[in-house]
């Protein structure tokens, strides 16, 4: 992969490589933090030249400190600060660029804004889009006045959506429908990603019920018995809602809600995780693989929830920014299953990551493996 840090090397060496190198040097561009998106913009707005961007990644706060967002509540400073900077960016960038990945950390009212604005600017080249924030589709398509419409892309191919959708309750259902057609209504890859815990059960219909309707999975088959229950079988709803999954798609993913330890008796009924979930895992099997792909919530180690480890968080920065790596270098991304991964495998991790033809996960390495090892007793020399 070409992200142009060899440019950037190579710049320092003599004013007549640094003409040269010029403009390879930000082809792949990631950044994670509001003090670093202000930093390049300021950059690009200083720049004698222009330097074509092709793969970027922009994520608005990153902890930890100093580089995140520095008042979270602070909406004066999102909307002074911020989004100017996303507007050079971004206005500097969309003309070339191929992939792109906006991970929004912030409260759902910033995260809305953000969207709107990112999707305010033509990409006429694009190929992928990510879009992660903690807003559902319904304060998406509730822009502030003056905000402008999602824009055409005419390549888009393949569009990722990580958020919360409530359930895919009737309003953030039809909400859902007119991002993702507004966006692109001719992609060939979706994949929807639940951030929050609303409504497991409704999720499910409307998975099998679309799937159904283009033939990826059948309309009626087995589900084996839970613990407590017979063997039932599953049916699929008609559609009588405007259509989530565009015409002529040929790839369709989803990722459930984060799970969680905690118990209501008064919602566990609208999300009925372990009755629901064996739904969407009998549909990966029943599912044609090619069209499918189901990304189930074992405790992967990139998103366990700190505070809980019995609890898999929902689609994280480690998770994002890995994907986006992987997508830029011809691998699979976000579409596909990631590996369970055992951290004392050290022949499986480079830099922290492992890198096989199908995942790219982060893995924090452990601190008995032989590397530590060798350190600690490289330090101990020192000492003596």
């Amino acid at each position: 992969m070409n992200d142009g840090t060899t440019g950037c090397a190579l710049s320092l060496v003599s004013r007549y490589i640094r003409e040269v190198s010029y403009p390879y040097q930000w082809q792949c561009i990631s950044l994670a933090g509001f003090k670093r998106v202000l930093q390049l913009a300021r950059e690009m707005r200083g720049a004698s030249g222009r330097r074509p961007i092709y793969h970027l990644f922009l994520c608005d706060r990153y902890s930890p400190p100093p580089d995140c967002f520095p008042h979270p509540d602070d909406q004066t400073a999102y909307d002074l600060d911020l989004l100017p900077a996303l507007s050079t960016i971004l206005e500097y960038a969309s003309q070339t660029l191929e992939t792109l990945v906006f991970f929004s950390d912030t409260c759902f009212y910033n995260g809305a804004i953000g969207v709107r604005h990112l999707l305010s600017f033509p990409y006429p080249h694009l190929r992928e889009l990510t879009v992660r924030a903690c807003c559902t589709p319904r304060q998406l398509a509730s822009p502030r006045p003056g905000d402008v419409l999602p824009s055409y892309t005419p390549r888009l191919e393949r569009l990722h959506l990580a958020l919360p959708y409530h359930g895919m309750s009737s309003d953030n259902l039809q909400a859902t429908h007119n991002l993702v057609h507004s966006i692109s209504p001719t992609i060939s890859h979706l994949r929807l990603t639940m951030l929050d815990k609303w409504g497991s059960r409704r999720v499910v219909e409307v998975v099998h019920a679309e799937l159904a309707a283009v033939g990826i999975v059948p309309r009626v088959f087995d589900l084996p018995p839970p613990d407590w229950d017979s063997p039932s079988t599953a049916i699929a709803l008609p559609v009588t809602w405007d259509r989530l999954l565009p015409d002529g798609l040929r790839f369709f993913a989803i990722q459930p809600s984060p799970t969680s330890t905690f118990y209501c008796s008064c919602c566990m009924d609208l999300r009925g995780d372990v009755d629901v979930m064996r739904i969407l895992e009998r549909i990966s099997v029943v599912a044609n693989k090619d069209r499918f792909a189901y990304m189930d919530r074992r405790p992967i180690a990139v998103r366990r929830c700190h505070t809980d480890p019995m609890e898999v968080a929902g689609y994280g920065y480690v998770e994002a920014r890995s994907d986006w790596v992987e997508r830029v270098g011809d691998g699979h991304g976000c579409w596909k299953q990631k590996e369970i991964i055992n951290p004392e495998d050290e022949d499986a991790l480079v830099d922290g990551y492992r890198r096989s033809p199908s995942s790219i996960v982060f893995i924090p390495k452990s601190p008995s493996s032989r590397i530590s090892k060798l350190r600690n007793a490289v330090k101990r020399l020192k000492v003596w």
